[in-house]
């Protein structure tokens, strides 16, 4: 059962090149790659107050 809550499933995104400038600058500055800043960042999203009371 663990194995399944642990499964990667791919999204893809599409951004525009100054969006995705931002968005890799703020990943190197927290030292992750892209993929673990977005990661993060729609989990922060989703968890705030704001899209889940």
């Amino acid at each position: 059962m663990a194995a399944a809550a642990n499964r990667k499933i791919c999204v893809s995104m599409r951004f525009r090149e100054n969006d995705l400038t931002i968005i890799d600058r703020g990943a190197q500055l927290l030292g992750l790659s892209r993929t673990e800043f977005m990661r993060r960042a729609a989990l922060h999203e989703a968890l705030s107050e704001t899209v889940i009371p």
